[in-house]
Order: C-alpha cells, then sequence, then structure tokens
C-alpha cells in the first residue's frame, strides 16, 4: 500500500514538472512577465512620483525619507529631497556613542545590501528566458486560467529564488518576491514587491519590503504620487 502510494506520489510530481516545463499557461505567463517588464522600464520614465522610505530596527522606527523622483533627459534616475525626511535621533553620552556606532554599522549594512538588490529590481527580461529555456521554471496555479506564480531558481546567486505571480487573465503582474542572501547563506535577505499600475498600463512598484533578519531590519518604500513629467 505505502509502495502504491509513493509511485502515485512520484506520478504526480513527474506531470507537475512537466506541466511546468512545456504548458501554454507557463509560456503565457513568461511572454506576459517580459512584455510588462521590458515597457513598464521604458514608459516609467515619463513620471515623477514620491518616494518614502521607513527603517525599523527590532521593530522600532528608526528614520523616515522622502524624495521627489524622476528621470532626466539622460535615463537616469534623479532623487531629491523633500521637507519630510526625519533623521535618526540618538541618545548623549557613552549610550550615544554605542548607539551611532550601530546606526553606522547598520547604514553600511544597509548601503551593501541596496547594493546587491539593485541587481534583482526590476527583473531582467533575458535572464528570466535564460532560465525558462533551461527548464529551471517551476510554476503553481493560484487561480486556474488566470492567476499563477513562476519561481526562477538561482537566479544570480546559487540557491536564491525569485518568484513572480501574474495575471494572465487581467494581463497584469501582482507581484514578486526575492529570497536571496548577503554574503553567506546564514545571511538571509528578502524583498517583497507589491505592484500597482497605472492609467497607461505601467506597471510599477508601489510597496517594497526589504527584510533582513540577521539584523532586525525592516526597510519599507512606498511610491506614490504618480504624475506625468519631472514634477519640476
Amino acid at each position: 500500500m505505502k509502495t502504491a502510494a509513493k509511485i502515485f506520489f512520484l506520478f504526480l510530481m513527474a506531470s507537475a514538472t512537466s506541466f511546468a516545463q512545456g504548458s501554454p499557461e507557463i509560456q503565457q505567463s513568461i511572454s506576459l512577465i517580459k512584455q510588462n517588464f521590458t515597457q513598464s522600464q521604458k514608459s516609467i520614465k515619463k513620471y515623477s512620483w514620491i518616494e518614502t522610505t521607513t527603517t525599523y530596527l527590532n521593530g522600532e522606527q528608526k528614520s523616515v525619507s522622502q524624495n521627489q523622483c524622476y528621470y532626466d533627459v539622460t535615463g537616469t534616475l534623479v532623487k531629491v529631497a523633500t521637507g519630510a525626511t526625519t533623521p535618526t535621533t540618538t541618545p548623549r553620552g557613552i549610550r550615544g556613542r554605542i548607539a551611532e556606532n550601530k546606526k553606522e554599522d547598520i547604514e553600511a549594512y544597509v548601503e551593501k545590501a541596496k547594493t546587491q538588490i539593485k541587481a534583482y529590481i526590476p527583473p531582467q527580461a533575458d535572464k528570466l528566458q535564460e532560465i525558462y529555456a533551461s527548464g529551471g521554471v517551476g510554476i503553481k496555479v493560484l487561480e486556474p486560467g488566470s492567476k499563477y506564480e513562476l519561481d526562477f531558481p538561482n537566479y544570480l546567486k546559487t540557491g536564491d529564488m525569485l518568484a513572480i505571480v501574474a495575471n494572465t487573465s487581467n494581463k497584469i503582474l501582482m507581484n514578486y518576491n526575492i529570497n536571496t542572501y548577503m554574503d553567506t547563506p546564514q545571511d538571509a535577505v528578502t524583498l517583497d514587491v507589491a505592484f500597482q499600475t497605472l492609467p497607461d498600463g505601467t506597471s510599477y512598484s508601489g510597496n517594497v519590503t526589504f527584510t533582513a533578519p540577521s539584523q532586525n531590519l525592516k526597510i519599507v518604500t512606498v511610491n506614490s504620487g504618480y504624475k506625468l513629467g519631472s514634477g519640476q
């Protein structure tokens, strides 16, 4: 009985793998993802918006920064600080010096993390196609006929995972999640991105949450107030 159950389970797994690699669902989802990212990267440059970033350490809010963002004529992203930026405050004396050192360590860690994570945002269509062509993409059916999660293992590092949820009926991307690490797998970090869509169909990262459990660190970025033009 146990042997029969095991064989049936292996049959199901084999069927799922076949479905993942060659199904119309995954081909349709891959095409939607590539087209959306490619087009949105171009059209977002017509807009300006407000980026608000809140940093939490040990569950406590430490700072808030806000920037007006836009692309200049050369296609370079420009960020200008607004008056809503709140600097981190530290106590005086020895406790203050310890806190200041800790702040510097965290800031250095954050900058290093941003450099690594930047390579994942936005996902590159060519890289996604490469993983798909190699047969490495997995698919999960979240809503039959419409909503699928595509998993791209080893996207940039061995052992990392990039997952994208696409709605093929509405032809929109809903969110994506990155599980990766800093220098070693023990220093795991995650990035959760929830997409929003502008009236012209342009997708953008509405809410972005970066989490580093080893540092008890969370950074939440909200992009809002999109307008055509630089806003200047």
